[in-house]
């Protein structure tokens, strides 16, 4: 048996073999990250991204419409339709739609087709109410990663500093700078704190960010308050400002989602709130133009998927409602539509 200063002077050295060892893996490590990262095939919100910017690829040279957003401003539109809507040729009608992409990643889309060079005559937004809220999420990050060009992480920080927990926000950029592989995996992270931190106690989850709970209510909606949508309408602006030089005429659709249905005041007042926000930043804008599309009611379950995707029995139906609108805002606009 070794006697009792031996075993003091091992245990030391067994440390610092493991850390050694730790350190020699480190290369590999990152390695596999990288090739992970790199992957085409992996990944599931990457490949959103990179689906989406390998349609535009595809139309290098095409100026026509281009639609921006996520799935609730594509659902129910045909790109076909949108063409023919706006008297372009089907081949310049451009689908810029990238699944789950809020005002950030819209916003990364639009300064990357600028730093290309890009130019539209028509450019299409849409945004629902619920998507005012922040719902923060790491692909929302990664989203603003993969898009942005070179140069403009500084502005993008300046926008995250109008979030509710702007730290979040940049750490979650920094290590999504450092592995893309941890910033696309949700599941990972969650692994991670809590081998770090432990489990939160059931009911105490959003105490890793906020010391209140959020309220919840059984349909998803924003509550519209300052603080919850400071930072996403500081981004809507940033876009429709972006818009000017990205088209010569744009459109902001108001997009419905099933909250519309809700006859609580407080669900009443956010959509009130939401409607006189973007009838400011429009107007304050004139080449933006705000089609309403949550005034063909009524909005029940029926008529979504889930709640804010439309059900495909009700896209014939916004379609007719968007091609109203659109006439009727080009009569009250100057000019004729391009």
């Amino acid at each position: 048996m070794p006697a009792p200063t031996q075993a003091r002077r091992a245990a030391p050295a067994a440390r610092v073999l493991a850390w050694l060892c730790a350190l020699a893996l480190l290369p590999l490590l990152a390695w596999a990250d990288r090739a992970l990262s790199d992957h085409g095939a992996l990944g599931w919100e990457r490949n959103a991204v990179r689906g989406g910017l390998a349609k535009l690829a595809k139309q290098p040279d095409a100026s026509g419409v281009l639609l921006l957003g996520s799935s609730t401003s594509r659902d129910f539109l045909r790109m076909a339709w949108l063409a023919a809507q706006f008297r372009v040729a089907p081949a310049e009608a451009v689908d810029g739609h990238i699944n789950g992409c809020h005002q950030g990643c819209t916003w990364a889309e639009v300064r990357r087709l600028l730093a290309e060079g890009r130019h539209f005559e028509v450019a299409v937004f849409g945004v629902n109410l619920l998507q005012m809220c922040e719902h923060a999420h790491s692909k929302r990050v990664l989203q603003h990663r993969l898009l942005l060009p070179r140069g403009e992480t500084l502005s993008l920080w300046r926008h995250y500093l109008r979030a509710e927990a702007p730290l979040r926000y940049v750490a979650r950029s920094i290590f999504g700078a450092v592995s893309e592989t941890y910033a696309d995996t949700t599941s990972v992270q969650t692994r991670l704190r809590e081998a770090l931190w432990d489990k939160p106690r059931r009911g105490q989850e959003h105490r890793w960010y906020r010391r209140d709970r959020p309220a919840t209510t059984r349909i998803r909606t924003c509550d519209y308050e300052p603080d919850a949508v400071a930072y996403k309408l500081g981004l809507t602006a940033a876009i429709l400002d972006d818009l000017e030089r990205l088209a010569d005429r744009s459109y902001l659709l108001l997009l419905p989602d099933q909250s519309l249905s809700v006859e609580e005041p407080d669900v009443q007042q956010a959509w009130a709130r939401h409607r006189e926000a973007m009838a400011a930043l429009t107007e304050a804008r004139p080449w933006v133009r705000l089609v309403d599309l949550t005034g063909d009611g009524p909005w029940t379950a029926e008529r979504f998927r889930d709640g804010v995707h439309l059900s495909r029995r009700s896209y014939a139906r916004q379609r007719r409602q968007l091609a109203r609108e659109l006439d009727r805002v080009d009569r009250e606009a100057p000019g004729d539509r391009p």
